[in-house]
């Protein structure tokens, strides 16, 4: 069994529009409904398009004309359309935090939860590299509280978004049971061995773990 004991080093990351250091796990995600009515809107618009198309495949007159903003209210409101997508992933992120912060087995079958992870899906196919940061560095925070469930979550996070990517023909058929299967394994044998060998779970080492994970479930 993993050791209830195993410690997290290091410090919140900055998400772009509110960190998490900010908002504190098990609070309310309700981001966007602190956000201005205009920043609504504007995050509303934006939301479906880079779902569905893509970032760089979505215009930004396109985002302008959905949301019914004038371009000078868009690019005061985020600077540009990077700041618009980090704003829309901080939010998904909060919203990740609460759900995986709640001690229920049926978190995974919320509604609103598969729609975190179709966010995610979207944003990894496009910004890979930023996308491993934000969706796994999170969980040091998780890590420190609740290092027993780790494995699971990063299990059932990482099997839901594999089902959503087949379902989009994102992957092969056949992969996410392999897939699932790799994660597993190889999260539960590093966590164990850090456990028994009494290794705490630093930045550095935990960048170990961050990579063998995506390693295994890369598109």
């Amino acid at each position: 069994m993993v050791s209830d004991t195993v410690n997290v080093e290091g410090e919140a990351l900055d998400l772009g529009c509110l960190g998490l250091e900010e908002l504190g796990l098990g609070q309310p995600a309700d981001l966007m409904q602190r956000e201005s009515e205009v920043r609504r809107r504007i995050l509303g618009a934006a939301l479906p398009l880079f779902a569905n198309q893509g970032f760089d495949s979505t215009p930004v007159d396109q985002i302008i004309s959905d949301s019914e903003a004038s371009p000078s209210t868009l690019y005061r409101q985020f600077e540009n359309k990077e700041g618009l997508l980090n704003c829309l992933y901080s939010i998904a992120h909060a919203e990740f935090a609460e759900y995986v912060s709640v001690e229920a087995g049926e978190i995974w079958r919320d509604i609103s939860f598969y729609e975190v992870l179709r966010r995610g899906v979207a944003y990894g196919m496009y910004r890979p590299n930023r996308y491993k940061i934000l969706f796994v560095r999170n969980f040091t925070g998780i890590l420190r509280e609740e290092n027993l469930k780790v494995s699971e979550l990063f299990r059932q996070g990482s099997l839901e978004i594999l089902k959503l990517g087949q379902e989009k023909r994102f992957i092969r058929e056949g992969d996410v049971q392999m897939l699932d299967s790799v994660i597993r394994g190889g999260i539960n044998n590093t966590l164990q061995q850090f456990a028994e060998n009494r290794i705490e779970l630093t930045r550095t080492n935990f960048d170990f773990l961050v990579r063998m994970i995506w390693d295994a479930i890369r598109f």
